[in-house]
């Protein structure tokens, strides 16, 4: 009888000890899929990281592209400063500013004016409009034009996307430049690309 309770001790002590291997092996797949939760996590901000860098450069080679089709003009794709559309609170007026390089090379700013009064947005002022149009406009204008449009197109498909086109020694250079990092602003923790060609 003395080993038959010894049997049904031991028993009880590996049943118990059974119990805990799986509460460890529950802890520690716990912490595996929390691990790779964060792996995906990662990879998935690396990849709209990617796709950022992606847009940025198909905008880079397309102004790049507009720059070398109006080659008479190249020299108005040049902006000093990074342009950047500015949004009001009360009413909803967006200010674009479309620059083009005067003869003293400074920056001559024209302003487009849109008001949308609830209905949808009515256009005030617009110099471009014969760009638009079969008719055409002057190679100054298409350039004017171009750099509006390029620069909407880097607010629209980056996030906080800015651009600007310098010159020196004849080589072009097209930076830019968005908020990856997503903390409201444009700084240095946040990357840019820049391409540079000669006509």
């Amino acid at each position: 009888m003395n080993t038959h309770h010894g049997i049904v001790n031991r028993r009880s002590r590996q049943s118990g000890f059974s119990l805990l291997e799986v509460l460890i092996a529950i802890v520690i797949t716990s912490i595996g899929l929390l691990g790779l939760a964060a792996m995906q996590a990662t990879g998935l901000r690396n990849n709209h990281s990617a796709y950022h860098r992606s847009q940025a450069t198909v905008l880079a080679y397309d102004i790049a592209d507009r720059m070398r089709s109006n080659a008479s003009s190249m020299a108005s794709y040049v902006t000093p400063v990074e342009v950047e559309a500015q949004a009001d609170e009360t009413p909803a007026v967006q200010k674009a500013s479309l620059g083009t390089q005067a003869s003293g090379g400074s920056l001559v700013l024209d302003i487009i004016q849109v008001v949308d009064d609830g209905g949808g947005d009515q256009e005030v002022e617009d110099p471009l409009a014969g760009c638009k149009t079969t008719g055409g406009c002057t190679a100054a204008q298409l350039a004017q034009n171009d750099i509006a449009e390029w620069n909407a197109d880097l607010a629209a498909a980056l996030p906080g996307g800015t651009g600007s086109v310098a010159v020196a020694g004849g080589i072009y250079t097209i930076s830019v430049n968005w908020d990856d990092n997503r903390d409201g602003l444009v700084d240095a923790n946040d990357p840019g690309l820049q391409v540079s060609f000669q006509p």
